[in-house]
């Protein structure tokens, strides 16, 4: 807000001009800038979106070979759809949640399914504060090449609220110490722009992905409680 000197040729001005609205006050003539529309959309809302809307199309475009090939390795695997599990993914949502796996580990998405199957393991992530950081341990050695983590956590919460269901963000897990201990604080700071205090109370969730064929285990949920 600035207040304006007015003039003998302008004395009294009052609506919008280019984003800014001018009006009267007990002050005198003001001038407020007009704040931007608010966009619900977030930039990664948009981005999955636009991830969906590329996919969709990618499975359109795929050949009837290809396809069929989605189809047999979607019946090869035998993953339970969400919403209805005694019915698995067919070969069209398993290319979009494979690829979708994938792109959320900034790998590259894959057309066709691999002939090769690395069966997965499951892995169990342990909280273990380090100094200051916020970290978690595993129970085994990722293997780099073959496979990698989705690692999920939501902001500080309030004891009422420690549920599963929470909104969560995607963090990226950095080595510390050794190969099985991962420190999120630093990925926590780039999401949600405040540092992960060893005060707060934080739900998060994981899984891991297969790096040839973007197959993935089922979320497994921790805590970060502040007890």
């Amino acid at each position: 807000m600035a207040r304006i000197q007015t003039t003998a040729i302008i004395s009294s001005i009052n609506g919008s001009i280019s984003g800014t609205t001018f009006q009267n006050s007990v002050s005198g003539l003001i001038a407020r800038r007009k704040p931007n529309p608010y966009n619900k959309n977030s930039i990664i809302q948009s981005d999955k979106k636009n991830i969906m809307f590329y996919l969709q199309n990618a499975w359109i475009g795929l050949t009837l070979e290809q396809k069929e090939k989605w189809k047999m390795f979607s019946q090869f695997v035998g993953i339970a759809q969400k919403n209805n599990p005694n019915r698995i993914l067919n070969g069209h949502q398993l290319f979009i949640q494979c690829n979708i796996n994938l792109y959320s580990g900034n790998k590259s998405f894959i057309f066709t399914p691999p002939q090769k199957f690395y069966d997965l393991q499951n892995i169990n992530f342990t909280p273990l504060p380090i100094g200051g950081d916020i970290c978690i341990t595993a129970d085994r050695t990722i293997n780099e090449a073959k496979e990698f983590i989705l690692f999920m956590a939501s902001f500080h919460l309030s004891m009422g609220v420690l549920r599963t269901n929470v909104n969560m963000k995607l963090i990226e897990l950095t080595n510390f110490v050794n190969d099985d201990t991962y420190n999120i604080s630093s990925g926590y700071i780039d999401v949600y722009g405040v540092f992960p205090s060893l005060d707060y109370n934080i739900i998060y969730k994981y899984k891991v992905v297969n790096l040839l064929n973007g197959i993935s285990n089922p979320w497994q949920y921790g805590s970060f409680i502040n007890s």
